[in-house]
């Protein structure tokens, strides 16, 4: 049930890029421009995972997501808003059961970022949730739709899904 409904999201996820994917392919991006995009979404996700661990919640909005930004999951889409209050509460919450758990830090090392025009880019991985004597309490499968603003990349949406259910760009794109 659960590989059905990654399935979904993912497809889902996917026709909503479609159109964008399109008018894409007729503007191109150099090789050079795709590498700087995965390095500047890369850094923007390794943003939020440190911004987490610090736990700078009246940051994430502002610095972190888009509003509304949808969160993906097994009940279907729920429409998140980044007002600072909100935001600063719901991942406060969040901490707290994990610090109850053991939790010091949580990272995402190696994201695969798929670039799919230069507004618009996909980050698709695992993350680890780490306790206090360093072992690792959890790791999480997750993927991220970023987009690009003007006060840089977003976070759009996610989902999470099983380790090992990556997103990868299979045209280099």
């Amino acid at each position: 049930m659960k590989t059905r409904l990654l399935r979904l999201a993912v497809a889902g996820l996917l026709l909503l890029l479609a159109d964008v994917q399109t008018r894409a392919q007729s503007t191109a991006l150099a090789p050079a421009d795709v590498t700087v995009i995965e390095k500047e979404v890369t850094a923007a996700l390794q943003n939020y995972y440190r911004l987490y661990t610090e736990k700078n919640n009246a940051a994430l909005g502002p610095d972190v997501f888009f509003e509304p930004w949808l969160q993906l999951g097994a009940r279907g889409p729920q429409v998140m808003h980044t007002a600072q209050d909100e935001v600063a509460k719901r991942f406060a919450e969040s901490v707290k059961g994990l610090e109850a758990q053991g939790w010091v830090k949580s990272a995402y090392p190696n994201p695969i970022v798929c670039v799919i025009n230069a507004g618009t880019a996909i980050a698709s991985g695992e993350f680890m949730r780490y306790r206090k004597d360093g072992s690792v309490l959890s790791t999480n499968g997750t993927t991220y739709l970023f987009s690009k603003t003007a006060n840089g990349w977003r976070i759009v949406s996610y989902f999470g899904h099983e380790v090992g259910k990556v997103i990868r760009c299979n045209d280099g794109v």
